[in-house]
């Protein structure tokens, strides 16, 4: 299975701390996600976060399919003055996702590599 890396670059006039904050905690994947309807089930399991979230995709005549995701995040200090939240997504279908974002202090703000 071939693999696609896509990276979005950006800055937010916010410390990196309040977003690592932000990104670590999974019900704010509702309004991040535009698929996500729901979040459950979350633990803290050694140190990282592990939740199951339901992806809703439309189908014809009113229909929908919800797909069950399992999802770990974890956040780390990066040196020098960085942090990283990043997450596994396993999907059912043998479908695997790794995500990450690099923040970092930047001016008045932040600088996040997504």
């Amino acid at each position: 299975m071939p693999r696609r890396i896509i990276r979005h670059e950006f800055d937010l006039a916010v410390e990196p701390d309040l977003i690592a904050d932000h990104l670590v905690e999974p019900r704010n994947y509702l309004g991040l996600s535009p698929l996500i309807v729901e979040v459950r089930d979350i633990a803290d399991v050694d140190g990282m976060t592990q939740y199951t979230a339901v992806e809703r995709f439309p189908l014809p005549f009113g229909r929908h399919l919800d797909n069950h995701i399992r999802v770990t995040l974890r956040r780390e200090d990066v040196e020098p003055a960085g942090l990283t939240v990043g997450g596994d997504v396993r999907s059912p279908g043998w479908v695997r996702m790794r995500y990450r974002f690099d923040i970092t202090a930047s001016g008045a703000g932040s600088h996040v590599v997504d």
